[in-house]
């Protein structure tokens, strides 16, 4: 996997615009990548997709707006 780097991630005021959309794919694609480990755990393999909306969500959160 590639590392993220500033041009991968959307400005904030471009993601609030995206959000919606960008977070029904995030979601979608996640179901594909969870594996149960019995019946109260489970393993989520995180990709280049899912590492960039959490990095997304968290300077939506903090409002991080510095480069």
């Amino acid at each position: 996997m590639s590392k993220l780097s500033h041009q991968d991630l959307y400005s904030l005021e471009e993601y609030s615009r995206i959000r919606p959309e960008f977070r029904a794919k995030v979601i979608d694609h996640k179901k594909d990548r969870r594996v149960a480990i019995g019946e109260h755990a489970a393993l989520y393999f995180e990709d280049a997709l899912t590492m960039q909306y959490q990095v997304q969500e968290m300077l939506r959160i903090e409002r991080i707006f510095e480069a």
